[in-house]
């Protein structure tokens, strides 16, 4: 291991070696600063700040082509066109038209709607209804119909439907829980 050398030739050893390691810092630091001050110059450039720069020459406006002409109204095919879609509905699982006697009897019974919930928000007031068999949810709003029966008001814990004279009351109530459903366990107290 080489001894550091002691007294004033050490000094200015020491002072030599750290003048060097300065102008490497100060050349590397004007350096820095220099490509600083290139990089700003062509940004301004870029922008269009160059000073004394004569502006761009204007583009040359394409002329304008007429539109094409707008197409005649669309026009629906005849209702009679559609008949094998009335005959097939799409969303009947057996994609076969509902048996006639099933149409003949569109008011429900009363007995069969089960009050769901009630969504009161700013926007308005929404009651979801459980009805018909196989059981079907809708979602209605004051004055909307379900299996002939109109939904006169929805309040925040019960609903009004009507039918002519009649007037049904349905309660919001706890349903039961489906099987295999969890159950809530009760806190102990």
């Amino acid at each position: 291991m080489p001894r550091a050398p002691s007294g004033i030739a050490g000094l200015r050893q020491a002072r030599a070696a750290i003048a060097v390691l300065l102008a490497d810092r100060r050349g590397a630091a004007v350096g820095l600063a220099a490509l600083c001050c290139a990089l700003a110059g062509i940004v301004a450039v870029e922008l269009g700040g160059e000073a004394g720069g004569s502006t761009p020459p204007p583009l040359a406006a394409a002329p304008l082509r007429p539109l094409p002409p707008l197409p005649a109204a669309f026009d629906l095919p005849p209702l009679a066109s559609y008949a094998e879609v009335a005959e097939r509905p799409l969303f009947s699982p057996a994609r076969r038209k509902p048996p006639e006697a099933a149409g003949q009897d569109l008011l429900g019974k009363s007995s069969s709607f089960v009050l769901v919930g009630i969504v009161i928000s700013g926007s308005g007031r929404v009651a979801l209804v459980q009805h018909g068999q196989p059981a079907e949810m809708a979602r209605l709003g004051e004055g909307q119909a379900v299996e002939g029966w109109t939904l006169q008001s929805i309040l925040p814990d019960r609903v009004v439907l009507q039918h002519g004279a009649s007037e049904v009351e349905l309660k919001l109530k706890d349903l039961p829980a489906a099987p295999g459903a969890a159950h809530p366990q009760k806190p102990r107290g």
